[in-house]
């Protein structure tokens, strides 16, 4: 299963926990939304392509990740039950806020996944993005 993955420019907070992850679990092909971060050559943020929204990326399916009593979007599938393509995209959200509209401007998610946990509304980013890689491997 390919792990296409496009991310709202994480903050210098969380970065290193990004680049953590994305090394361990490096994404077929990776796009930043808003800025790329100031990274050494071997981090998998030099790869990565620059998007100003989601309306930037591919028009193949696009993945959200959100909380299912979530603020701006719902989740409406759980993980557990969600079978991506090999060409969907995997967005995630700035850090620990929602995504919002201005992060996807016209662009409407293909579909809609929440990760069941009993804290669903409470996980940073770089989290359910560790979660979702799993779950992707284990297939």
């Amino acid at each position: 299963m390919a792990r296409r993955v496009a991310l709202v420019s994480p903050t210098r907070e969380f970065l290193q926990q990004w680049d953590y992850l994305l090394s361990s679990f490096p994404p077929d092909r990776l796009w930043v939304i808003g800025e790329l971060p100031d990274m050494p050559q071997r981090s998998p943020f030099s790869r990565a392509v620059l998007a100003e929204t989601a309306e930037s990326l591919p028009a193949d399916p696009l993945v959200v990740l959100a909380p299912r009593s979530g603020r701006h979007y719902q989740g409406e599938i759980s993980l557990l039950d969600f079978e991506p393509t090999d060409d969907s995209i995997f967005l995630f959200g700035p850090d620990h806020l929602p995504l919002s509209d201005d992060h996807l401007g016209s662009r409407k998610p293909s579909h809609l996944v929440y990760i069941p946990t009993a804290t669903e509304d409470d996980l940073y980013s770089w989290v359910a993005a560790a979660i979702v890689f799993w779950d992707l491997i284990r297939g």
